[in-house]
């Protein structure tokens, strides 16, 4: 059968390409093989979205199958995954009606994906943008604010927000 060793959520596993083209949270994909692997299926939503890296080259074969060609992001590279999320703070005083824009330290410094899934526990008081930007409301108040890696290692860090009437002047 048309079966795929694959890593999923740190566990290894074995199952059939099928699958794959049932889940849209994909965010990863790492092909050791250096000739595109026959199959594939993955959703629109996971070509479009998820990063398909080669360690071993084969960019051209990749780029020439039927199934694989449509992945928009194909990286020449190892995958480097997150170890590990901070945040420099613990909690951040903000004043009434202020931005800023939030960015934690992720380690290694060179993993191939930084970008992040972000919520607010309160977004009434805080809200957050994709851009880790927060801001702000007229309520006094917190929340927690939450990174989480698009690596697929699941990691993730918060911080508190304080949001006080005269905090910021």
């Amino acid at each position: 059968k048309n079966q795929i060793e694959a890593v999923v959520n740190a566990v290894p596993t074995t199952m059939e390409y099928i699958n794959f083209g049932k889940c849209d949270n994909i965010e990863v994909v790492v092909s050791n093989n250096t000739a595109a692997p026959i199959g594939g299926g993955f959703s629109q939503t996971v070509y479009n979205n998820a990063t398909l890296f080669l360690p071993n080259g084969g960019e051209e074969s990749y780029k020439s199958d039927d199934y694989w060609k449509h992945f928009s992001h194909i990286e020449n590279a190892p995958f480097i995954a997150t170890e590990s999320l901070i945040f420099e703070d613990d909690e951040i005083m903000r004043g009434i009606n202020e931005n800023k824009t939030l960015m934690p330290i992720i380690n290694p410094e060179d993993a191939s994906i930084k970008t992040f899934k972000w919520s607010s526990s309160a977004p009434s008081i805080i809200a957050v943008s994709e851009d880790g930007s927060i801001s702000s409301n007229t309520r006094e108040g917190d929340a927690i604010i939450t990174a989480s890696t698009c690596d697929g290692t699941g990691i993730s860090a918060s911080v508190k927000v304080v949001v006080q009437k005269g905090a910021g002047v």
